[in-house]
């Protein structure tokens, strides 16, 4: 896992990290060992190309009339 980069809040005790892996087990590792400190919310993001792919991939479920 690589860690890309923090960022904090002026003011309330909130901040967004940025991290890069191919292993959600290391990703789930590094945020149990700061469980005790900070509470953590993971969101799997994808590049635009990689996100079109998905929505390619996919394109029948998206594109179905709605109640079908």
């Amino acid at each position: 896992m690589t860690l890309l980069g923090r960022w904090h809040a002026v003011g309330p005790l909130v901040g967004f990290a940025l991290a890069e892996t191919d292993d959600p087990q290391a990703l789930s590792t590094w945020t149990m060992e700061w469980s005790d400190l900070l509470h953590f919310e993971v969101h799997p993001a994808l590049t635009d190309d990689q996100f079109g792919q998905s929505l390619a991939a996919n394109q029948a479920y998206w594109t179905r009339p709605p109640g079908s």
